[in-house]
């Protein structure tokens, strides 16, 4: 990494330190950079996103899963929004049926 950028990563873990974010021993999977913490909330500065951290690969897994799951049911719903903000036809009941019927089975999986 050269120098401006080490610099721009210190500015930014900077930024939420005097927000009274704490330095943790965590770095960020994605860009390297150290990760912040408040409260129970996990933070990588650089990458501004929140950041989950497993304590094994059983957790790690379950975590993959359910954002797995949630990414699923964000995309139906808006496939839903997409197709309800226009005149209904039949074959768009039927869609909308299968993807209802869907979000069911994803909350059930998510109940889990």
């Amino acid at each position: 990494m050269s120098n401006s950028a080490d610099k721009n990563h210190s500015q930014k873990i900077a930024k939420y330190m005097k927000l009274g974010w704490r330095l943790t021993e965590y770095s960020c999977p994605i860009c390297g950079s150290l990760i912040v913490k408040k409260d129970e909330e996990y933070f990588c500065p650089v990458c501004e996103k929140k950041v989950i951290i497993a304590e094994n690969i059983e957790e790690a897994q379950k975590i993959y899963r359910i954002n797995t799951l949630k990414k699923l049911e964000s995309l139906i719903l808006r496939e839903i929004d997409e197709i309800t903000s226009k005149e209904l036809v039949y074959s768009d009941i039927e869609i909308l049926s299968r993807y209802i019927k869907l979000l069911k089975e994803i909350r059930d999986l998510l109940k889990d």
